[in-house]
């Protein structure tokens, strides 16, 4: 029993750590992404010369950002009235600073929920590719075919039904940005946690002939 219940949480942990870490791996690249395209390609370099840098605005980044404003600005003005209350924001607040802070506010809340969906599928790809890669009754091809080839090819659909709540065509599906990070993150991590099994597999055997000898 206690054996079963160690197997148990050893499991949970993988997964929880597992996802976590994907979690805040996408996460964070997120963010890098979004604060470089917010605070640096609002000029884009073009080209140096004579150690001075031409820049050029970006002016449907810059279109962009301003239509997300002003579409919270006007909403704002809409219901204004003349009662000082707190839902009265365009009263209480500068309208173009209160939107411009509320459109970067909805853009780091998308950003922080955005990448769960891929983080949770990681993981319990990550967990299941752990689970049958520690089963030592399981032989190297059955490995393989159900811990590498069986994840590439369920969790693509999976993961964009997750996403958009329908079903993709081929190409859509395992040929989008997401599902290629997906392929090249799992099949890294499933060699290390195959290498890693295999040298704790190598040393349980030598401490245990060891043991037989002495």
């Amino acid at each position: 029993m206690k054996i079963f219940v160690k197997k148990v949480l050893k499991i949970i942990l993988v997964f929880l750590i597992s996802t976590i870490i994907a979690y805040l791996i996408f996460t964070g690249k997120s963010i890098y992404d979004w604060s470089k395209r917010n605070y640096v390609p609002l000029f884009k370099s073009e080209e140096a010369i004579n150690n001075y840098v031409y820049y050029e605005l970006d002016s449907e980044y810059i279109q962009w950002l301003g239509e997300g404003v002003g579409m919270i600005a006007d909403i704002m003005e809409e219901t204004k009235t003349e009662d000082l209350s707190e839902e009265n924001l365009a009263l209480k607040y500068d309208s173009l600073g209160y939107a411009t802070w509320a459109n970067t506010y909805l853009r780091i809340n998308d950003i922080s929920v955005e990448n769960i969906n891929i983080s949770i599928l990681l993981g319990v790809a990550i967990t299941i590719a752990y689970i049958v890669i520690t089963n030592k009754k399981i032989k190297l091809v059955y490995k393989i075919l159900i811990g590498y080839v069986g994840i590439m090819i369920t969790f693509p659909p999976i993961y964009m039904y997750t996403w958009t709540y329908r079903f993709w065509s081929l190409k859509e599906t395992y040929l989008d940005e997401y599902s290629i990070q997906f392929y090249i993150v799992y099949t890294i991590l499933f060699v290390l946690i195959y290498i890693i099994n295999y040298i704790i597999g190598l040393k349980i055997a030598k401490d245990l002939n060891a043991s037989i000898k002495n």
